[in-house]
């Protein structure tokens, strides 16, 4: 659950940040907080790592996203809400796959 929580801070803090600044921000504390729960740090960092570059809901997280956005033909109230869906969406997929990648 942790996990999972800390994917989503991590899709949050990436569309107001650059993902790369997120990423190097957001690393370390995942370490920290899955050695403080006993859990594998290497599951928080690879999650935190991926889901650092989950932007879709601003221009500012990703540059494909702000490609888009400069057309002008997609208005900022469809960009949130698809960014939204498609966020939490891949949102669960990752916590979902890299929850069982251990055990394979």
């Amino acid at each position: 659950m942790i996990f999972f929580l800390f994917i989503i801070v991590s899709v949050r803090v990436t569309n107001f940040i650059f993902n790369r600044g997120a990423a190097e921000m957001l690393i370390p504390i995942a370490i920290e907080i899955a050695n403080m729960t006993g859990s594998n740090p290497v599951i928080f960092f690879m999650g935190t790592a991926l889901a650092s570059t989950i932007a879709f809901i601003t221009p500012v997280g990703a540059p494909s996203t702000a490609m888009v956005y400069a057309t002008g033909q997609v208005p900022k109230e469809r960009l949130v809400k698809t960014g939204a869906i498609i966020g939490i969406i891949v949102s669960i997929v990752l916590s979902l796959i890299i929850s069982i990648l251990p055990a394979i």
